[in-house]
């Protein structure tokens, strides 16, 4: 008896290699190319990573099985601390949306020189707490608001479809409902 199986072989994935180079042919490229760009007088340039971005990737370490990631520091909490006062709500805010919308209220935060305080190029500003809560409650009150008119629309909507269907001579079961006369 013959059979059209194709003859197995000692690696699995073999059959999914990805089409292009190898990552030891890139290496490889790579190197040269350092190389080269190092006896034409460039120089080698490495990447390597600041405070901020070391405090992010502990944060988002979660390869480490004996760190729980949630339990490592945040990075904008700490940026926070040395200048929190009672009273006050703090907010990152961007330079781009502060050029289209402004500060929107909030007061920048300077440290010791003057100097406004930064995590990346987000700057800290400040604002009374009593201002942040009356907006949040504005805010969850549209919020809400939406949702109820979202609510309302999708009932009014099935309501529709029911009266539509009695119209086709068919009726529309309510939740729980079973169908009389099938074996239940």
């Amino acid at each position: 008896m013959a059979t059209n199986r194709k003859p197995t072989t000692l690696d699995p994935m073999a059959e999914f290699a990805l089409p292009g180079k190898s990552n030891e042919e890139l290496i490889a490229e790579q190197e040269a190319l350092d190389e080269k760009r190092a006896r034409e007088g460039y120089p080698r340039v490495s990447l390597g990573a600041d405070p901020l971005d070391k405090a992010i990737a502990s944060r988002l370490d979660a390869s480490d099985e004996l760190i729980d990631p949630w339990s490592a520091i945040d990075p904008m909490e700490a940026t926070v601390a040395p200048y929190k006062e009672p009273g006050k709500a703090y907010k990152f805010l961007s330079p781009r949306v502060c050029d289209v919308l402004g500060t929107r209220g909030y007061e920048m935060v300077l440290d010791a020189n003057g100097n406004q305080v930064k995590m990346g190029n987000m700057m800290l500003g400040s604002i009374p707490q009593r201002i942040a809560d009356a907006r949040q409650a504005k805010a969850q009150k549209e919020s809400n608001e939406r949702v109820k008119d979202m609510q309302d629309e999708y009932t009014q909507n099935v309501d529709r479809l029911k009266r539509d269907a009695q119209g086709m001579g068919l009726r529309v079961l309510e939740p729980g409902e079973l169908v009389p006369g099938r074996n239940n």
